[in-house]
């Protein structure tokens, strides 16, 4: 009789621990689910930050193309506004010798006139 109870004591012992087991492996298995959608989650994310990355990358190459176009109209502007300035003072120039001229003539023709 007190082999038998011993026995049952074992018995319901190891039960017990194979239920402790039972549950600590449930609990286990729910963290490795749950790692494997972090993982997952990361690889999404690493994907996502690659894309972003080259995204990224390529505006940056737009946008310096853009600012050096920018700067070549904004050269280009500026060397335009110069011819434009050097052309109106060979315009101004240009009209005073037209004006000089036109008295020398008046004064030629005068005296050709008195001869």
């Amino acid at each position: 009789e007190e082999l038998k109870r011993e026995v049952d004591i074992f018995i319901n012992s190891f039960l017990k621990q194979e239920g402790i087991e039972h549950e600590k492996q449930e609990f286990l298995r729910g963290l490795l689910d749950n790692i494997k959608l972090l993982e997952e989650e990361l690889v999404d994310a690493s994907r996502d930050e690659q894309a972003a990355r080259k995204t990224v990358s390529k505006l940056t190459g737009e946008r310096e193309a853009m600012a050096r176009e920018a700067a070549k109209s904004v050269s280009a502007a500026r060397e335009t506004h110069e011819e434009l300035k050097v052309k109106e003072l060979v315009i101004i120039d240009l009209s005073k010798k037209h004006v000089e001229t036109g008295a020398r003539l008046r004064e030629f023709s005068k005296l050709y006139d008195v001869v």
